[in-house]
């Protein structure tokens, strides 16, 4: 398998800049929705099934197991997870904790942009009240953009001779810290010949001639020595590149070559509010599509996970919860599993994330128990009969279905708060919202995400990420100072202007602007009726006023501008 070759910058530069207003028309012809368009599916009610963890979801296959008398959905949901991968709830999640290989590329692409994520996208407008502080404080964040400024490559020095001998047992190792053959740099000597320089080092009364390396290359070179070759840059430094290529092979995982940075102000501190928000509950949908690539489902996955591990690095905790939802008999079922949890890393917690999330057959075994088992408990509503593991009425891949059913999970949560399957430490209801899948992935794209797929959907990536950091930022600063951390980024943010174009002109970007963030209120404030959790007429009154309060502040602030 290719490994990836480029990080988020490399392929950023490559991509061509999309006009920003056609990105949001296409987003908008999925957002936008009347208030009744869903009510059939809740006609008849709404089974929404919150399990505390995937350890909880599993008492309930393994309390099923133990019945005598089992009802027919029982017996049927039960036959999706009779697997050896069910055997018990300790082998299932360890199945899930495992690295599928073909998902390791899409690990690194990840990695790669959560690593570089702090200093390619700017955000620290929407989510503090002050300027962002540079400082060398590493407590900070550290920025890509401010270190490159003094950017270098340090050195380490490298005798081949010596890692012969220590290989052979003919001397040993002095410095056990470093790989065998390198040197200590303050025990080298230089010897100059005019322009030429020779390195030495000296052990035992022998003398070892020694070479420049960055830093980290005789551990990259060790570990990967078939997919990379050693050889000297324009400078005379011996470094990894791939082979047969010109292009540096930077290592992976924590075996990487090293950099450093003169300039020593590399951090960037923000100045969160203290009202900031805390917490924030993400819900994917489960993407059940037939004839559908694992690739697909990861690639639509992506643009939440990103969102998850850049609000971690503004200290807010996030929950991701994978979401089997969809309609039969007009009575919705919802089933909502947490697969990473509050205080676990977004990164610590990829294989789980995305072996639940991104593969097909998840779907059709452990969430097709769930489907069947909760729809015909009558417990939250009557017994759909429906023993298939499909839903007959589905539009997850809509933002207004997957917005609508979170207006009414609002709803039921209110309903339902005093109960103990409501566990959520979020208390702003609107620091929770769910993701739709991307319809126009294309379905059959290869069985892995590699750079080329990133590349090919990388504008509808970022504008989704660009789109829900901003709709939990509305929510938490004045408007005036929220449009102008819009205008900021449309004006000044060089990699957002990579990607997308804006209008020129003033008025032009003015209009888009109002056009943007109308859309995210529009998606706030979506009051929604008929079926089961409708809003209330009093509910309806005030999303209908909050609304036009925050429309008014909207033009008052862009015309301010």
């Amino acid at each position: 398998m290719a490994v990836l070759q480029e990080n988020i910058f490399d392929i950023v530069k490559r991509a061509k800049s999309k006009d920003f207003t056609v990105e949001l028309r296409n987003w908008k012809n999925d957002a936008y929705t009347f208030a009744s368009l869903y009510q059939d599916q809740y006609k008849n009610g709404m089974i929404f099934k919150q399990f505390e963890s995937i350890e909880d979801s599993f008492k309930t296959i393994e309390e099923q197991r133990k019945k005598l008398n089992k009802k027919q959905a029982t017996e049927q949901a039960l036959l999706y997870v009779d697997g050896s991968d069910f055997k018990d709830s300790e082998t299932f999640i360890k199945e899930l904790n495992k690295e599928d290989k073909t998902n390791i590329e899409t690990k690194e692409i990840s990695k790669n942009i959560l690593e570089n994520i702090k200093s390619f996208i700017q955000l620290g407008g929407l989510y503090a009240n002050d300027r962002l502080i540079v400082t060398q404080d590493k407590r900070g964040m550290f920025d890509f953009g401010l270190a490159s400024l003094g950017l270098y490559r340090p050195i380490e020095f490298y005798s081949e001779k010596l890692a012969e001998e220590i290989k052979n047992g003919v001397t040993v190792n002095k410095f056990l810290n470093f790989e065998d053959g390198i040197v200590d740099a303050n025990e080298v000597i230089k010897n100059s010949f005019g322009e030429k320089s020779i390195f030495v080092y000296k052990q035992d009364g022998k003398s070892y001639q020694c070479v420049k390396r960055q830093k980290g290359t005789t551990s990259v070179y060790n570990k990967f020595s078939d997919e990379c070759e050693l050889k000297p840059n324009k400078d005379g430094l011996y470094i990894t590149y791939y082979k047969n290529s010109d292009k540096v092979f930077n290592g992976k995982n924590k075996t990487k070559l090293k950099y450093a940075s003169s300039n020593k102000k590399s951090y960037l501190i923000y100045n969160k509010k203290e009202d900031n928000v805390k917490y924030v509950d993400l819900f994917m949908p489960i993407n059940f599509l037939s004839g559908t690539e694992n690739s697909t489902r990861a690639m639509s996955l992506l643009p939440l996970y990103l969102i998850a591990g850049a609000l971690e690095e503004f200290g807010v905790q996030v929950r991701i919860s994978a979401l089997r939802v969809g309609a039969n008999s007009k009575t919705t079922t919802a089933i909502s599993i947490p697969v990473k949890e509050y205080n676990q890393s977004t990164t610590e917690s990829f294989d789980r994330v995305f072996n639940m999330l991104g593969k097909k057959n998840i779907a059709n075994t452990f969430f097709a128990f769930f489907k069947i088992y909760e729809s015909n408990t009558g417990i939250q509503a009557k017994p759909t009969k429906n023993i298939s593991s499909a839903f007959n009425d589905v539009g997850y891949w809509n933002a207004g279905y997957m917005n609508d059913m979170m207006q009414r999970y609002k709803n039921w949560s209110k309903e339902n708060e005093s109960n103990s399957f409501i566990n959520s430490k979020v208390s702003n209801p609107n620091f929770q919202f769910a993701v739709p899948t991307v319809q126009d992935l294309p379905s059959q794209s290869g069985k892995v995400v590699d750079s080329d797929m990133i590349f090919a959907n990388i504008h509808r990536t970022f504008f989704m990420f660009y789109y829900y950091m901003d709709f939990l930022a509305i929510e938490m600063i004045p408007m005036q100072s929220f449009v102008k951390a819009i205008d900021k980024r449309f004006t000044d943010d060089e990699s957002f202007k990579s990607l997308f174009e804006v209008p020129s002109t003033t008025k032009d970007k003015k209009e888009l602007m109002l056009d943007y963030v109308t859309t995210i209120l529009k998606e706030k404030y979506a009051p929604v009726n008929g079926g089961f959790y409708e809003d209330s007429s009093e509910q309806t009154e005030k999303k209908n006023k909050d609304f036009e309060s925050k429309i008014y502040n909207l033009k008052e602030s862009v015309n301010s501008l």
